[in-house]
């Protein structure tokens, strides 16, 4: 047997004509007392954050932040940016604001670990570069279904 309606439609009317104009009632209201309010009718109250409000809080925050700068140091950074962040992990309070200094511009100890990996890496691709046009041979080994086992060798000339 085929049905006439969808399955989601209950046969007869479930609405009652009361409830729906009480519910478009009170929405109206809403969105005429919403519209209703503007930003300057209330009253002003000056809103800061709350770390503002307690030096302890700041000192905090600043701590996580130095704290946190140093983890992505650590992580992200070369040897020498590593062995920086390893050093103010381990250190107090006041040496580790010292070496996470954000004034990355001036000589401050990251900004110089920092300058120390570029050097390094900068030498490390002229190197590569510097074999760029040479021979690259390359071994590979066959696969033991191809029937006979060994290497082919591949000898490429790069640009």
């Amino acid at each position: 047997m085929k049905r006439s309606t969808p399955w989601f439609r209950m046969p007869g009317t479930r609405r009652s004509p009361v409830l729906a104009s009480a519910i478009t009632a009170v929405t109206a209201l809403a969105v005429a007392v919403g519209l209703a309010i503007q930003p300057g009718v209330l009253p002003d109250r000056e809103t800061r954050p709350v770390a503002d409000s307690d030096p302890a809080l700041q000192a905090a925050a600043s701590l996580r932040q130095d704290q946190c700068l140093m983890t992505d140091v650590l992580r992200l950074g070369g040897p020498a940016m590593a062995q920086t962040a390893k050093d103010g992990l381990d250190q107090p309070v006041d040496k580790l604001h010292a070496l996470a200094d954000r004034e990355f511009w001036q000589k401050t100890p990251l900004a110089t670990a920092y300058q120390t990996d570029r050097t390094s890496a900068d030498q490390q691709l002229a190197a590569i570069r510097s074999v760029e046009n040479d021979q690259v041979t390359i071994l590979l080994k066959k696969r033991p279904h191809s029937g006979r086992g060994g290497y082919v060798v591949f000898t490429a000339y790069p640009r």
